[in-house]
């Protein structure tokens, strides 16, 4: 299989449909500031944890942090501001996936990109099912696990041996690996061929066992895209950090300032990355699902 013309022709589909990009800039958006957050909370945990901070990191900060809302009263804003997270972080994506799908379908076909709004009204039919499979294979998130895994790894590494809790963390972290491989057309079935959870499950795993070096081999490639998202998310935490840390106490109000400023510009343009690079690897696996089943049917 030719994966340098899929991953081609997936680029040049991804170039021709801006208008499902905007779509997902938003959500990426929200998704890289939460992203940040999670790996500057870890980064600053795993230094007060290990001393690498002047003060370690005592449960009174969380109880410092809700009085200064209180104080300044900001919890309302905290409020709104979680509720925007969950939603972006576990409502929407389903509807936004199966809008992109039904674009890319569309342009495919027409050769149009189409009307976004009839998209996202036609999206609907798909969004609980997509939602019950997301829910479904949570617990098998990669990013998600990986990250929950460092907390409880600095939570338990004293009280067990710390050898053993790593295998069980990377036993598990290949588990969801596997589980991600062979539910990875999932969503396309959904979208495409209107199955229910089980069902678009059930038919993932067959095409994946039956191409499964193909799939493979696929899988790798966009698990690097991932990782440079993963460290332009770790730059966007670093970069103002750094510079804050560099300057030091001196003209720290300014100092703050730029950081802040310069922390919006960096999570705007990865989130900008990430949207096309969300895009892009829907392209990838629907051209490859498209060529699999082609082949299926030849058989």
């Amino acid at each position: 299989m030719n994966y340098a013309r899929i991953i081609a022709a997936a680029w040049e589909l991804t170039k021709q449909t801006p208008k499902l990009t905007r779509l997902i800039f938003i959500p990426a958006f929200v998704s890289v500031v939460a992203y940040t957050a999670r790996i500057g909370w870890q980064v600053w945990m795993y230094a007060s944890e290990f001393g690498f901070l002047g003060a370690r990191f005592s449960y009174s900060m969380i109880g410092d942090f809700f009085s200064l809302l209180v104080e300044k009263s900001l919890v309302l804003w905290f409020v709104n501001l979680l509720i925007v997270v969950i939603l972006f972080t576990f409502i929407l994506p389903s509807w936004v996936n199966s809008t992109l799908y039904l674009g890319v379908q569309e342009k495919l076909e027409t050769g149009k990109e189409g009307n976004l709004r009839k998209h996202l009204i036609d999206a609907s039919a798909h969004f609980w099912p997509l939602f019950r499979m997301h829910a479904v294979l949570a617990p098998f998130a990669f990013m998600s696990i990986l990250l929950w895994s460092l907390t409880l790894f600095r939570f338990v590494h004293t009280m067990v041996n710390p050898q053993l809790l790593l295998t069980i963390i990377l036993v598990y972290l290949l588990l969801c690996l596997i589980v991600m491989l062979f539910c990875i057309f999932s969503p396309l079935f959904i979208v495409y061929r209107n199955m229910d959870v089980r069902e678009s499950i059930s038919a993932s795993i067959r095409l994946v066992w039956i191409r499964f070096e193909q799939v493979a081999a696929m899988l790798l490639l966009m698990l690097l895209v991932h990782l440079r998202i993963f460290l332009n998310a770790a730059v966007v935490f670093a970069l103002p950090v750094l510079l804050v840390v560099y300057v030091g106490p001196a003209a720290q109000g300014l100092v703050l300032a730029i950081a802040l400023v310069l922390g919006l510009i960096l999570i705007g343009m990865v989130a900008w990355v990430t949207a096309l690079v969300e895009v892009f690897q829907a392209n990838v696996w629907m051209l490859l699902w498209r060529r699999l089943m082609v082949l299926e049917s030849l058989n």
